[in-house]
């Protein structure tokens, strides 16, 4: 018991940085781009696509 109060302290003091906050968004950017990576990279070539029909159309 002793060692989970432990943790939870531990964990609620990171909690209140922004570091921790920062480290926590670049594992979970990194974790789902590695895990969901051609997925991703499909989406990044659809997005181009759409950004170059963009950008040639003509406005109506």
């Amino acid at each position: 018991m002793n060692m989970l109060n432990t943790a939870k302290a531990w964990l609620m003091a990171r909690w209140a940085e922004r570091t921790s906050w920062d480290g926590g968004l670049i594992v979970g950017l990194s974790l789902s781009y590695l895990l969901l990576g051609g997925l991703v990279d499909l989406v990044a070539w659809v997005a181009l696509a759409y950004g170059v029909y963009t950008f040639i159309a003509k406005e109506v």
